[in-house]
């Protein structure tokens, strides 16, 4: 399971939040942002799985979901466990 997150989306940071409380195990991947090009361009595998070009998307599998809202709602449902910690 990874996610397409955006430094400056709070769309994104709801996700990232979520994620961070529940403990799930996910990778980050950020869509690149710069003053003089926006957000532009933006990654070939990112719109591959966001038809809008928006952030955030969550991808576990083969379903790519991109609404902030459902997929704060997937995570917080999920059935994915977080792994205990083994340093101490």
């Amino acid at each position: 399971m990874y996610l397409w997150s955006g430094t400056l989306s709070p769309f994104s940071a709801k996700v990232r939040i979520v994620l961070a409380e529940k403990g799930l195990p996910i990778e980050i991947r950020e869509v690149p942002w710069s003053r003089q090009n926006k957000w532009h361009p933006k990654p070939k595998a990112f719109l591959d799985v966001s038809p809008r070009g928006e952030v955030p998307v969550l991808v576990d599998g083969g379903l790519a979901v991109f609404d902030s809202w459902t997929n704060g709602t997937r995570c917080q449902h999920s059935a994915i466990t977080p792994q205990p910690s083994t340093s101490g």
